[in-house]
């Protein structure tokens, strides 16, 4: 199933800011039934010049979606990387009924 999926670059817009520059990009991912638009970007801060990727991240009850990208040192392209993550809001679940769990347990004794 997710080698159906299509990845495609849709645009880059550089958008100037106080300290930084940021290299906002859009993909489309294209699944069978529908497709979903990411907004990842790379900053590029003046003093001292440090680039920092900001991935995009959209979040479903059974899955994430994750897509960043970021600028390869000393050349002119960029690495893409997308990543399909299922049941991960679950994992924060259980860590919230663990904890409730715990309280009612403490209180008990």
């Amino acid at each position: 199933k997710l080698l159906e999926n299509r990845i495609i670059f849709k645009n880059l817009n550089i958008i100037e800011k106080n300290n930084y520059q940021s290299l906002k990009a859009e993909f489309e991912l294209k699944e069978k039934n529908n497709s979903i638009i990411f907004f990842p970007e790379v900053r590029v801060y003046n003093q001292p010049e440090i680039f920092t990727s900001e991935a995009d991240i959209k979040t479903g009850i059974f899955k994430d979606n994750f897509l960043v990208f970021s600028v390869i040192k000393d050349s002119e392209y960029f690495n893409v990387r997308y990543q399909y993550k299922p049941f991960m809001i679950w994992i924060w679940l259980s860590i919230f009924l663990i904890s409730v769990g715990g309280f009612f347990g403490f209180r008990k004794k």
